[in-house]
């Protein structure tokens, strides 16, 4: 049982990680898409609105990873939550 409880530390550990960097992930592209915006309000050129087109498309792959990250999280979650339950004597009854 208790290799059991430690990979389930470790898999809670890893989804904490996970939802942290989806939280930095997060709050850097919500920083550049803020910056884009200030950047195209300011400069109309259209060089300039090209670079923030460009930047906005970073913004949603970042975002996307930032939500892919955080759906990773759940899953290490639940399998973490499925290795305690495992540890438990009825389980293990229903399981013999």
């Amino acid at each position: 049982m208790g290799a059991t409880t430690d990979y389930a530390k470790e898999l809670r550990k890893a989804s904490t990680t996970l939802q942290e960097l989806s939280k930095e992930y997060t709050e850097i592209y919500k920083s550049l898409l803020n910056t884009a915006s200030t950047m195209g309000a300011a400069w109309e050129a259209p060089d300039n609105l090209a670079f923030v087109e460009q930047i906005n498309g970073f913004t949603a792959e970042l975002q996307a990873v930032a939500e892919g990250m955080i759906v990773s999280a759940q899953t290490l979650d639940q399998q973490a939550g499925n290795y305690e339950c495992g540890g438990r004597p009825e389980v293990q009854k229903m399981a013999n």
